[in-house]
Order: C-alpha cells, then sequence, then structure tokens
C-alpha cells in the first residue's frame, strides 16, 4: 500500500510541478528517461547508501548558456555527469551529453574517448523546447 501512495505522490507531483521545471530539469529529463541511465542507477543509490555515503546526484557541467543555467562552463552542448556521494568526495560514475543541434543524447565512453548516441523518450522533446530555446 505504501509503494502504491508513494507511486501515486510522484505521479501527481510530476504533473503539479511539470510547468516550474527549468532548462537544467528539462534535459536531466531526457538523460533519465534513457535505458543507459536506469541501468546506471538501478539500485545504486542504496548500495551507496549502504557503503556509507549519502545517495547519488548529477551535475551539469556545461552548457550553451552557463550563466542561465548553473553550468560550470560554457560549450555546444549540454553534459550532465552523474556522481555517487560521500562526505569527503563526489565519486563520477557516467557522463552524458546532450546536443541540441541535432537532438541527441550520447553516452561519454571515456575509456575510448568517443560519444556514442543513445536512445531517449523523444516525447520529453516539447519539454525541452520550451525551457530551454528561449
Amino acid at each position: 500500500m505504501k509503494i502504491k501512495l508513494f507511486v501515486l505522490f510522484i505521479i501527481f507531483s510530476n504533473i503539479i510541478f511539470a510547468q516550474n521545471k527549468t532548462c537544467e530539469d528539462a534535459v536531466f529529463a531526457i538523460v533519465s528517461s534513457s535505458k543507459s541511465y536506469k541501468w546506471a542507477t538501478n539500485g545504486l543509490e542504496k548500495a551507496v547508501i549502504k557503503n556509507g555515503g549519502k545517495g547519488i546526484g548529477w551535475i551539469m557541467y556545461s552548457s550553451p548558456n552557463p550563466e542561465r543555467y548553473n553550468a560550470l562552463s560554457k560549450s555546444d552542448f549540454y553534459e550532465i555527469v552523474l556522481h555517487e556521494t560521500y562526505s569527503d568526495r563526489n565519486f563520477n560514475f557516467r557522463t552524458y551529453v546532450f546536443k541540441p543541434k541535432n537532438l541527441t543524447l550520447y553516452k561519454r565512453d571515456n575509456l575510448n574517448n568517443v560519444l556514442i548516441p543513445i536512445k531517449y523518450n523523444k516525447k520529453l522533446l516539447p519539454l525541452y523546447k520550451s525551457k530551454c530555446l528561449k
């Protein structure tokens, strides 16, 4: 019963607060809709907490408009880095790049220094366009 109530709360919250999403939220929604993100984070937060950490998080390292979107640097794309959060450090474990020019999402392969195109929920593009292309 608690799980059903929690799921309903999440759905209801997303509907109510959809108008208040920022560009960062829209880009992260695109990232989090990918199978790659779901696979990489499945059960991870629980494991990090069990290991003494605080959880997992993300940061936008770069964007076309870093001042407006709270990114650390300027680029032609959005770069989202996922990390495990511990009291003494953050451990980066996955990087995603969303390129507005071709509306493509990539997973960065750091070992081979390449971007691998991945699928995401294209129904999120209107949210992205309304929040990021003003």
